[in-house]
């Protein structure tokens, strides 16, 4: 793992659905979106959706994109992405990880919805409290290094 201050909060396993797993800590020194939905929420295939359509364009800068459900779901969040890391974590490891890093003012109060821009240096750049945030994530990680 990268030595940036900010990555041990990113020290957090997050087993995916297509099987195995991964850290979040891996994606240190790379721009990451971290986005969370409610697996019984149908909102969550639209999010996802949403960044499957724009995954051309956080690869081309330099972005990689783990969504987090909350629970293995239905069927159409079983299925694996080719462009986004889909993840489970039942516990809420991850987003208690993410948002402790925040101030008070800009944590998001609970894990459904919430979307994270983790820099390259393992900081939060930013932190929306609901879903529907992929085309703001882009912008997000196209004005960051």
């Amino acid at each position: 793992m990268v030595g940036a201050p900010g990555c041990n909060r990113l020290d957090v396993p997050v087993r995916l659905i297509a099987g195995g797993s991964t850290n979040l800590g891996h994606f240190c020194g790379q721009k990451l979106v971290v986005f969370f939905c409610p697996a019984e929420d149908k909102a969550a295939a639209d999010e996802i959706r949403a960044y499957e359509r724009l995954a051309p364009e956080f690869e081309h800068r330099g972005a990689w994109v783990v969504g987090i459900l909350d629970k293995p779901g239905r069927e159409a969040h079983e299925k694996s992405s080719p462009h986004i890391n889909l993840g489970v974590d039942p516990d809420g490891t991850a987003f208690r990880q993410l948002a402790g890093g925040l101030p008070a003012d800009a944590r998001p109060e609970r894990a459904s919805g919430a979307t994270f821009i983790v820099g390259r240096d393992g900081a939060i750049h930013h932190a929306w409290p609901r879903g529907g945030h992929a085309a703001e994530a882009l912008e997000g990680v196209r004005e960051r290094p």
